[in-house]
C-alpha cells in the first residue's frame, strides 16, 4: 500500500494560526526537555549556522525580556564557585602579569621574528606572543623559545578561535625550519 505523500509532508510549508499557536506555548509552559532529548538536541543543531537575519530576529525578541537587578544577582551568584561552568577545582590561574621570564621570552620571540605576525606577515602594530604548546597544559615549555610564535591581534584571536588560517601548516613549518 502506497504512503499518500501530503500526509508524510505534515506542516511543510504551512503555518499554524495564532490560536494553534497559544494553545501549544500553554500545553508546553513549564515542561522541561529530558537530557537525553536535549543531547539529540545538540547533535543534530552541532555545526549549523544561523544567516544575520535569524540572529537579528533572536536579538530583538531577547532585548523584549527586561531582567530585574534581583534576577540578574540571582543568576550571578547560581554561577559561582562550584557552579560555575569553568571551575576547575580551586584552583587560581597562573598568570605572567609582570614575570621578567615572561618578558624575556615575549621580547625574544618578537626578535626572532622581526616583529612579524608569522600569519598575515603584518610588520610592527600590536603584535602579540603566543604559545604553540598551551601555557596551561606546558608549564616547563612556557619559556622555551620555540614554542612561541608572533602573532598579530586579529590572527591570534583566529588561532584561538579555531577558524582557518590560510593552507599551510604553520606549526609543523615553523617547528621544522
Amino acid at each position: 500500500m502506497k504512503k499518500n505523500k501530503k500526509s508524510s509532508m505534515g506542516m511543510l510549508g504551512k503555518h499554524h494560526s495564532s490560536e494553534t499557536i497559544l494553545k501549544m506555548s500553554k500545553i508546553r509552559n513549564g515542561t522541561h526537555l529530558s537530557n537525553e532529548t536535549k543531547e539529540k538536541l545538540k547533535k543534530i543543531n552541532t555545526g549549523k549556522h544561523l544567516s544575520e537575519e535569524t540572529k537579528k530576529k533572536i536579538s530583538d525578541k531577547l532585548k523584549k525580556y527586561k531582567k530585574t537587578k534581583e534576577h540578574i544577582a540571582k543568576v550571578g551568584l547560581a554561577q559561582r564557585g562550584k557552579k560555575h561552568w569553568n571551575w576547575k577545582g580551586g584552583k587560581q590561574r597562573e598568570r605572567h602579569n609582570g614575570d621578567w621570564k615572561y618578558i624575556n621570552w615575549r621580547k625574544n620571540v618578537f626578535v626572532r621574528d622581526n616583529f612579524t605576525c608569522q600569519i598575515c606577515r603584518k610588520v610592527g602594530g600590536y603584535l602579540q606572543a603566543h604559545h604553540i604548546k598551551s601555557w596551561a597544559k606546558y608549564p616547563k615549555e612556557r619559556y622555551i623559545l620555540d614554542n612561541g610564535i608572533t602573532l598579530c591581534l586579529e590572527c591570534h584571536k583566529k588561532i584561538h578561535n579555531n577558524a582557518k588560517v590560510g593552507d599551510t601548516n604553520l606549526w609543523t613549518k615553523r617547528l621544522t625550519t
